[in-house]
């Protein structure tokens, strides 16, 4: 609001599009009122997801503990019931120390799509980054304190991409997958 990309008021649709988090929503009170509906994929198809069992996993690390498992499947089953409309996504609550970054790490691999991951401070950009680094086995990056390199895989904290939105439209338009890391409620 006081960066002047929003006025203030809620504003769920603009022209004729809404966002897709909106879409079960809309469905449901369409199919309520009768009112004729099409769902129109603009996405170039649903990527080809690797297996999870053949994960590449770093030396140290034997295999994923089954509720990693469980909630990376979760997640890309994700499908609208009312139209079996594949949409991909959730929330994960996992506790300290039960290997979140893997499981992010784990996504990012089995559905192996331009990713941006969001963290909310320095410290956590640099941990997150190591982390994946070591267990995707190809190049990883961060953007902020003065790096503005990308890859497939990027980390990088909000702030960064709030403050340099234009800097970074054209490769946030091709990203397929969106990881936030740390999400609270307001």
């Amino acid at each position: 609001f006081r960066m002047g990309h929003w006025d203030g008021y809620v504003h769920l649709f603009k022209k004729d599009m809404f966002g897709s988090g909106l879409l079960p929503y809309v469905l449901r009170i369409a199919q309520h009122k009768k009112i004729p509906t099409a769902v129109v994929d603009r996405r170039t198809g649903k990527p080809a997801l690797a297996s999870i069992a053949a994960l590449h996993l770093p030396k140290h690390i034997k295999k994923l503990y089954d509720y990693q498992t469980e909630v990376v499947q979760d997640i890309l089953s994700n499908t609208l019931e009312e139209t079996k409309y594949w949409i991909p996504r959730g929330m994960i609550e996992i506790g300290t120390g039960g290997g979140k970054t893997l499981v992010i790490a784990s996504l990012i691999q089995t559905v192996d799509s331009p990713t941006v991951v969001l963290v909310p401070g320095v410290e956590l950009l640099h941990q997150t980054h190591k982390v994946l680094d070591n267990f995707l086995g190809f190049p990883v990056v961060k953007i902020g304190q003065g790096n503005e390199q990308i890859e497939n895989v990027t980390v990088s904290t909000v702030k960064t991409l709030a403050l340099y939105p234009e800097q970074f439209q054209a490769y946030l338009e091709q990203i397929q997958c969106l990881v936030i890391d740390e999400c609270f409620p307001p």
